[in-house]
């Protein structure tokens, strides 16, 4: 099984879904890894539906995700819009205990942003213990593309004042929507965003 999952893992990071599915369904046996495999491989190349079929078919297969399956279906999910079934699959993430892992809760308030549900991705923020630069950014960037420029501003002010510091890409992920939310000067004045002239 480990030469397989290998297999699926080095096709899909590649993007050939058809030799790691041709693959996959060739194996005589699978785990969890086989199959968020391919989902995760599938989720960042894109293939949102084709992932969250394989998600549900996965469920339909008794086989539990794991934290990887879980971020990578509810990326699936923010990517294409999907709210009822990512909060399915938020759900299902409470009921085997992986709401305290930083991939999961990240791509539960991504996802819900995306989705329209900031308030949900407000009370998932809220209710984390502990953040990383990628939970504050997902909730700043989720507020500016919803039209709460002002939260966007404020919240950016709240990440800044813990003493976080941001990488050179997590500051021009923030540049786009933070000049289009256009509130005030603060926005567009690039040294509000620490940004290399």
């Amino acid at each position: 099984m480990h030469v397989g999952n290998a297999l699926v893992d080095m096709y899909a990071k590649l993007g050939s879904f058809d030799c790691a599915r041709r693959v996959f369904d060739v194996m005589p046996e699978r785990d969890v890894v086989s199959w968020t495999s391919l989902l995760v491989g599938l989720a960042r190349q894109g293939l949102h539906d084709v992932a969250l079929q394989l998600y549900s078919t996965m469920r339909t297969h008794k086989v539990e995700p794991h934290e990887f399956a879980t971020a990578g279906a509810l990326s699936s999910c923010a990517g294409s819009t999907a709210l009822e079934l990512g909060q399915q699959v938020h759900a299902a993430s409470v009921r085997c205990s992986l709401k305290t892992f930083l991939s999961v809760t990240n791509s539960l308030v991504t996802m819900y942003a995306k989705c329209g549900s900031i308030d949900d991705a407000c009370g998932v923020f809220d209710a984390l213990a502990c953040r990383d630069t990628v939970t504050w950014i997902a909730l700043i960037v989720g507020y500016a593309q919803n039209g709460r420029g002002r939260d966007s501003l404020r919240l950016y002010d709240a990440m800044l004042s813990t003493g976080r510091t941001m990488s050179l890409a997590m500051r021009v992920i923030l540049e786009n929507p933070c000049r289009s939310v256009a509130v005030d000067d603060r926005c567009t004045n690039p040294a509000v965003l620490q940004l290399p002239r």
